[in-house]
Order: structure tokens, then sequence, then C-alpha cells
């Protein structure tokens, strides 16, 4: 009796379901109907006459793709945004690889300013650094001033220096050599020097200096000018060097650490004798002595305070410079 009710169920249970409307029945049951199940066989004239039209509407100007036929792909092309760095080394390589007589050399040396004054730290995906330790809390795994390196070639090279608080970049100059110096986070003093011809011959008279120099070393001072001690942050645009103006210069950041992008063309290298050398300020005994003189003896004086005297020095014991790698995007040229 029992397994007569139960078929008697399962009868009705079929029953219901056949007579639902196609949309109710459960899916279980009847998968859905889809519409490429028996797709239209194009014959080899139609395909050629679709492909033709395609290519038409395809070659018109506006439109942004581009027709695999080899394959049967269309490719619509990537967002392929140039990042901001990656133009600015295209056009330093434009710029300092064209003859110094070149006469767009000056339109191309303004459109390479443009772009580095637009750069920012974010560009590099670098993060400011917060820290506000000083230099003198810098040790051999701290250094004082790091190095990102973002590419070099034979015309030009760039990375970014990155100061701790109250850190300097030592007197050097740049032989025969161009420079941006653009900051990217922070603020920064730069010093700037003019080497002049350097008169200390065996008939001249050389000054005196405090403390005084051995006879070597007078073979190595230089006459020079104080061109100008700018301060830059990173709304502002680039420090600009030349091979005859601002060449020699210090940097010091000012108020916590900083950073800067910096572009030399062409690289150091010093079989080409491009080679960094660096520089103390001397003070000469007339100098000491114009400390102690009144307001009115100073005034006379003062057509003399941009001149400086330079003697040239190994790298300072207290300046290193250390190494990380760079997180932005990746340069080529």
């Amino acid at each position: 009796m029992s397994n007569r009710n139960q078929r008697t169920k399962d009868s009705l249970h079929l029953s219901s379901i056949t007579q639902q409307r196609p949309e109710q029945v459960p899916s279980s049951i009847h998968p859905p109907v889809r519409p490429w199940r028996d797709p239209v066989r194009l014959t080899d004239v139609s395909c050629r006459r679709a492909e033709s039209s395609l290519t038409r509407v395809l070659s018109e100007p506006g439109v942004p793709r581009q027709l695999n036929l080899s394959s049967g792909q269309i490719k619509m092309p990537r967002d392929n945004k140039t990042p901001l760095i990656q133009k600015i080394a295209k056009q330093a390589y434009v710029t300092f690889q064209e003859p110094k007589s070149s006469a767009n050399v000056a339109d191309k040396q303004s459109e390479l300013i443009s772009l580095v004054t637009a750069v920012r730290a974010a560009d590099l995906k670098i993060a400011p650094r917060k820290s506000k330790g000083s230099a003198g809390a810098a040790g051999l795994q701290n250094p004082p001033v790091t190095y990102m390196h973002i590419c070099e070639t034979e015309v030009f090279s760039m990375g970014v220096f990155l100061l701790r608080s109250g850190a300097s970049i030592p007197l050097h100059d740049h032989p025969d050599m161009n420079g941006m110096i653009k900051v990217l986070y922070g603020k920064v003093n730069v010093h700037c020097f003019d080497k002049l011809e350097n008169h200390l011959t065996v008939n001249s008279v050389p000054p005196h200096f405090d403390p005084p120099l051995d006879p070597l070393q007078m073979a190595s001072v230089w006459r020079s000018i104080r061109r100008s001690v700018e301060e830059y942050t990173e709304n502002s645009g680039p420090c600009l060097l030349t091979p005859l103006k601002d060449n020699l210069h210090r940097v010091d950041a000012v108020g916590g650490p900083a950073a800067f992008l910096d572009i030399l063309a062409p690289p150091y290298n010093q079989d080409d004798g491009r080679d960094c050398h660096y520089y103390q300020i001397l003070q000469t005994v007339a100098e000491r002595e114009t400390d102690g003189k009144s307001g009115e003896e100073q005034g006379e004086e003062k057509e003399k305070e941009d001149e400086a005297w330079l003697l040239e020095v190994p790298q300072p014991e207290d300046f290193w410079c250390g190494g990380e790698p760079y997180p932005g995007p990746a340069v080529s040229v």
C-alpha cells in the first residue's frame, strides 16, 4: 500500500512540472537555450566582404582600433600614458645630444625645463621622509646622503639624491658638464661659485691665508666668484648649472630631509676628464682682519666680498653617499 501511494505522489509531481510555463521549469531539468548553439556558417565570400567593410571603418580618422587580420582579432589600445619621468629622459637625450651651435638647442632646453619643473616626488613614487634626525646621527648603515639611479646614457645621467635633515653635499664641480637640480620635497640652499683664471703664477704674490697653506697646497688654490645662494622647494623651477656658470656648488638640506632630481650632461667619466673635485673655501688674513673693522671700513671692502679662494681637497671624511633602489616608473632611452 505504501508503494502504491509513493507512485501516485511521483506521478502528480511530474504532472505539475510538465504543466509549468517554459520559463518556470527548473534549469536542472531544461537547460537554457543558447542562441549561438547553431551558428550561421559564413561563406568565404561573406567573410572577405565583412573583413573589407571592417577594415574601412577602422581606417577612418578618430577610430582608435587596431585590426590584426592574420589572427582575426580586434585589439583595443591600452591606456599607455607616458610617465613624466620618461618624457624628461627622452627630452634630456634630445636636448643634450645636439651640438652646442645648433639653432634649436634653446627651444629644446626650454621644453626640458618645463617638464622638469612639473615633476614631483609622487611621479617617481618617492614618499617624503618624515625623519627629523640630523646628519650627525648618520653611520655606516645610515649615510647622510643616498642616491637612486634612474638611467644613464653617453649623453646624460639622471637620478635622485636624498639628504637627511641638516646634511650637505660639499662644494664640488661638474667639469665641462651641464646640470639640473629639481627639488622633489623639502627645502635646499644651493651655493654657486664660478672658478676664475688662476693667477697664482711664479711672478704673482699669493695672498696670506688663515690658517697658512704649505707650498704643495698653494698649487691647488683657485680664485673664484660667489655667484649666488638660492633657496629651492618642490614648487621652484630647476637650478641650472653650466660648464662656465654656477658649475661649482654646494647643496644644503634646510629644516628637514630633502630630495632632488639630478640631471648631468654628459655624465661623469674619469677617462674623458670628467671627474668630481671637492673644494674648501679659504679665509685670507685680510678677511680675518676685516671682521674687526668698523662699518665704514667694512663697506670699503664690500666690492670684494663676492670673491673667494678655493682649495681643491679630497672628498671630505664626513661625507659619503649610499645607494638605494629607485621605486618609480622604468625609464628607457
